[in-house]
């Protein structure tokens, strides 16, 4: 394992189900998990019998991932994961058996046109998990967020980098001063939450993604002195 401080950030290359339960709690979780079907949709096909097997695997999963889930985070802490819309099934039956309960689940309409067959899929899912002493920061936030991502914005590498409008918009949703983000990828959490004054918890297992989430978020905090006037 290996462990880097940038600011307010602590960054870890390793297996996330081994490192958080050496973690301390935090208040919440903005992440980017793996999605339960690989091109899902995509296929004249449909749902297939090894579909079925893998939502069934991906749920068992979860419900190991909410598990740990549950001893990183305070009562008061909520989830914001992006997922496809057969993991919002397999989320929402994971959590039956766990502390968190299903509160919303969200479409992000992303644009452009990516996979498909008599459709081609413009958005993404997702879901909003909370805990028993979580409470609502808004009364007024729609079910569908715009904002616009293409695979030419995508700028540092990963496949399924994320926009930091779209992270900083989770947090203001479910809130939380320490964030969680055990699939860090590129590291756009770390970034939204350098960007908000936030601190970031971070989990990698691909050094490739690491390191370039360390640069990534430390160029953001550099920056964020700057415009603070923090730093000559």
């Amino acid at each position: 394992m290996r462990r880097e401080i940038i600011g307010g950030c602590e960054l870890y290359l390793g297996d996330c189900m081994e490192i958080l339960p050496t973690l301390g709690k935090v208040d919440a979780v903005i992440t980017d998990p793996p999605y339960s079907i690989n091109g899902g949709g995509a296929s004249i096909a449909g749902m297939s019998v090894e579909d079925a097997f893998d939502v069934q695997f991906y749920r068992a999963w979860f419900c190991e991932m909410l598990s740990l889930l549950e001893e990183a985070t305070t009562a008061a802490a909520a989830i914001w994961a992006t997922i496809d819309w057969r993991g919002c099934h397999a989320i929402e039956q994971a959590a039956v058996k766990s502390k968190f309960r299903m509160a919303g689940v969200g479409v992000w309409d992303r644009g452009g046109l990516g996979m498909g067959y008599a459709l081609r899929k413009t958005y993404e899912n997702f879901v909003v998990l909370v805990r028993e002493e979580w409470r609502r920061l808004k009364t007024d936030e729609p079910d569908v967020w715009r904002h616009e991502w293409y695979p030419s914005n995508r700028k540092h590498g990963h496949q399924a980098e994320k926009p930091a409008a779209l992270m900083k918009r989770a947090i203001s949703l479910i809130g939380g001063q320490t964030i969680l983000d055990p699939f860090m990828g590129s590291g756009t959490t770390g970034v939204a939450c350098a960007e908000l004054g936030r601190k970031f918890v971070g989990v990698e297992i691909d050094e490739r993604y690491f390191d370039i989430a360390c640069k990534r978020i430390e160029a953001a905090q550099a920056q964020g002195r700057l415009d603070f006037g923090e730093a000559g």
